[in-house]
């Protein structure tokens, strides 16, 4: 038998070399050689995505691999409605808290600046000794019938319970006995002080006739030279920041004509008041 030709066995084999050397998945294998750990734990070597990421690539579909996939809430997946930004409730918040301060500080503007009704209290009263002697006879001689004219000026102590201040004009005045005009008022002009008293000083011009008599007759009699009379009239103010009103005034002023005699400081004893702004 004879030997093999050991010349002849390379070139057999060069074409099988030369197959493999063509074959791009056995070039990929080679090139990704398997560790010893994957082995181990039993996992399979990585295949060559490189084929794959170029296409994806070619047809504009790659994704990055540090993208997050976009976060769908709960509440979105139910109702089928876009996720809520958070931005808008900070919004929502910071407007309502503008609001709230809005509203407090409204409201204590408005309790500090909202006109409260003053008080006040009579501290002098003054005329002439030959005028009591007038206002006497018009109240207690049956047969009066004359025309008498009398001034009276009177210290009023003025409390200003308001936290403005304020520049009083002045004042006009209607004094009627019923529904007879009995005299004219006028308050000299007077810088009132905030949360603070003050002194106004008033001159009223009466006016007694055989009218004015014949009512205040009966009435002395009735009551004991006790009544009342009425005032009407209009103060001009000036407040903060020059801003100009008209305070209406409407008071009864209840009166012991007796005390004229003795003590005319305390003829007032009584009087209710409204005030307009």
């Amino acid at each position: 038998m004879a030997a093999p030709n050991a010349a002849a066995l390379p070139a057999a084999a060069e074409p099988e070399a030369d197959e493999e050397k063509r074959s791009p998945k056995n070039t990929a294998a080679q090139a990704a050689p398997t560790s010893p750990r994957d082995l181990e734990v039993g996992l399979e070597p990585e295949e060559d995505t490189s084929s794959s990421d170029s296409e994806k690539f070619a047809s504009g579909t790659t994704t990055s691999a540090s993208e997050d996939p976009p976060f769908t809430s709960s509440e979105a997946i139910l109702t089928g409605s876009k996720p809520r930004k958070s931005g808008r409730r900070r919004k929502v918040t910071c407007t309502a808290c503008c609001c709230v301060w809005t509203l407090a500080l409204i409201g204590i503007a408005v309790g500090l600046l909202w006109p409260k009704d003053p008080t006040w209290d009579v501290e002098s009263i003054t005329f002439r000794d030959e005028d009591i002697q007038t206002v006497i006879a018009a109240m207690t001689d049956p047969n009066f019938d004359s025309v008498a004219k009398l001034t009276v000026k009177c210290t009023v102590e003025f409390f200003n319970s308001n936290y403005v201040g304020a520049k009083a004009g002045e004042g006009d005045f209607d004094v009627s006995l019923g529904d007879l005009p009995l005299a004219k008022t006028v308050t000299l002009a007077q810088n009132v002080p905030a949360h603070g008293s003050s002194t106004i000083d008033t001159i009223t011009e009466v006016t007694l006739n055989r009218d004015i008599s014949a009512v205040m007759l009966p009435l002395v009699e009735k009551n004991n030279f006790m009544f009342d009379l009425n005032v009407k009239g209009t103060l001009p103010v000036k407040v903060i920041f020059g801003i100009k009103t008209t305070v209406g005034v409407k008071c009864v002023i209840q009166l012991k004509a007796l005390l004229m005699l003795s003590d005319p400081d305390h003829m007032v004893y009584g009087h209710k008041c409204e005030y307009t702004y």
